[in-house]
């Protein structure tokens, strides 16, 4: 009997395992193809796209059309009030397509200036400066927020206000140091700090007396000629415009105390009047 069921299941089987062998080679050939175009499919996303405006080395300079040109239309600086709305990841941009657009800049006038030409609107580069210390003030506001919420701290270097070693007063951001200068544990370590005080700054030496005078001097003579052209300035403002509102005048000339020359210019009509 088991050898009958085995005489009529040996040719069952033998035609059993064609169309298993087949059917598993037809699905196998049906899948490759898409696995294949799922994986290139998957390489074309995994691709870096190139942006088409990149340009190499040619970036650093100025778009053809511009070469040459006497005047380029261009807009103003970016202002602060108007970078403090923006977001970290916006500022971060945006500081370096400004630091692509000054090196542009500061390419195109060198290559100006090498091939005897004019450089047109050079303006541009004291706007792009413009931007980026504005940027810088925002960063540093954000940044001195976040630290006094919390360290209680501004986070930025400490500084002091010393005197150098030609009798300026200059204010002085601390350095780090290997080991402090007034605690020397070895002779042989931090041997320029050894007559040194003042965080690095020598004493007031004597010698310098002639110099420092001079130097007041002339710092004085700069101060009193800027405000004399101001002066004339607020004058030359108020005998066009008398009815010009003294706070824009305070604001453009803080300098100035500008009800006390308004009240000085009327005094003088009165007398030249009375004169007259």
């Amino acid at each position: 009997m088991l050898s009958a069921v085995r005489s009529l299941s040996l040719p069952i089987a033998r035609q059993v395992l064609p169309t298993l062998s087949t059917l598993a080679k037809r699905l196998s050939s049906d899948q490759a193809p898409k696995d294949e175009k799922h994986k290139d499919e998957k390489t074309e996303d995994q691709k870096p796209k190139l942006d088409p405006r990149l340009k190499g080395l040619m970036e650093f300079f100025d778009e053809p059309r511009h070469w040459g040109a006497s005047e380029v239309r261009v807009g103003r600086a970016w202002r602060a009030e108007e970078l403090r709305i923006k977001s970290n990841s916006d500022l971060h941009k945006l500081w370096f397509v400004l630091l692509k657009e000054r090196n542009m800049l500061l390419s195109m006038e060198h290559e100006s200036k090498q091939e005897f030409r004019l450089f047109p609107n050079p303006e541009r580069l004291d706007k792009v400066e413009q931007s980026m210390e504005n940027l810088e003030v925002v960063v540093r506001e954000r940044n001195r927020a976040y630290h006094l919420l919390e360290t209680g701290e501004s986070g930025e270097r400490p500084g002091m206000w010393v005197t150098d070693w030609l009798g300026r007063v200059i204010f002085y951001r601390k350095l780090e140091h290997v080991h402090p200068p007034r605690v020397l544990p070895y002779p042989s370590i931090n041997r320029k700090f050894r007559y040194r005080k003042d965080y690095g700054f020598t004493q007031f030496n004597p010698d310098v007396e002639a110099f420092l005078k001079l130097y007041r001097e002339k710092r004085l003579k700069k101060y009193l000629a800027r405000m004399r052209r101001q002066r004339s300035a607020v004058l030359r403002l108020l005998e066009k415009f008398p009815k010009v509102d003294p706070e824009a005048l305070q604001k453009e000339f803080p300098l100035l105390d500008i009800p006390w020359i308004i009240q000085l210019r009327e005094e003088r009509l009165k007398v030249t009047r009375q004169i007259s």
